[in-house]
């Protein structure tokens, strides 16, 4: 029932036991918690020993190893400190690290498992998955391996599913479905029709970007009829694509919002 709140730590090696620790900063060298709570901001922990039946928030798992991991495993909650900013550089426990993308991905696994086990946070969980999908896909790199004839087939489709942010991104398939309807847009412009006005263009561009919502309509000629376009390659096929590609890539992004959303 007794604590410290407050402080600015740099200590060589802490040990918390039936005591908790709030709103502190700084750096710890050697962290061991029994039955402990440690809510920190800005906090540093170089190596963790221990932390049986305890509660870490807020800490930052950038200088951790792998060995760090399994004493997290012992604990009752893990939310770790995450930047989107920081997942996709090299974390500063060794210069050796940047030649070893594997040891990355398999962090970030352990990482992601621990958090699945502690009843992590959604975005804690969301960002560590995009981590570890970013790193395997390093791994599998062809310039890595060295066999740009027989590329992986499971750096293939990592590579794919980056294009959506790895299913863990809202922002990510969206943005793929804005380019493509105004790629869509202007194909037709170009080759369906170039004497489309500007302003009529800026309707067509809408109209495609609308087109998952008339999935089950049986009007086929929309374009042409709202807005004169002849018929073509471009506005028979674009906004059947649109339809089929912007369904898929919206669900993507509304499953990513529940996947980072879910409560635990």
């Amino acid at each position: 029932g007794h604590g410290i709140d407050g402080w600015t730590l740099k200590v060589d090696a802490l040990r918390i036991e039936d005591a908790f620790v709030e709103r502190c900063s700084g750096r710890i060298g050697r962290l061991s918690m029994l039955r402990g709570s440690l809510d920190a901001e800005e906090l540093t922990i170089e190596r963790i020993e221990r932390a049986e039946e305890s509660e870490l928030v807020g800490i930052n798992v950038d200088s951790l190893d792998i060995s760090d991991l399994a004493a997290l495993e012992q604990a009752r909650l893990v939310l770790p400190q995450l930047s989107p900013f920081r997942l996709w550089g090299l974390r500063s426990r060794s210069p050796a690290w940047a030649t070893q993308p594997e040891r990355e991905s398999a962090y970030w696994g352990k990482l992601r498992r621990l958090l699945d086990a502690n009843h992590g946070g959604g975005r804690a969980k969301s960002l560590v998955r995009t981590a570890e999908f970013q790193w395997r896909r390093r791994a599998l790199a062809p310039k890595r391996t060295g066999r740009w004839w027989g590329i992986s087939a499971e750096w293939c489709a990592l590579s794919l599913f980056a294009l959506i942010g790895y299913g863990e991104s809202i922002g990510a398939p969206l943005l793929l479905y804005a380019m493509a309807a105004v790629l869509a847009t202007l194909g037709i412009q170009a080759w369906d029709a170039p004497a489309l006005w500007w302003g009529d263009t800026g309707r067509v561009l809408l109209k495609l970007l609308a087109q998952p919502l008339r999935f089950f309509s049986k009007d086929e000629d929309a374009l042409k009829l709202a807005y004169g376009v002849p018929h073509g390659w471009w506005t028979t096929y674009a906004p059947i694509t649109m339809q089929l590609l912007g369904t898929v890539l919206i669900f993507a992004a509304l499953n990513a919002l529940r996947r980072i959303a879910r409560a635990n």
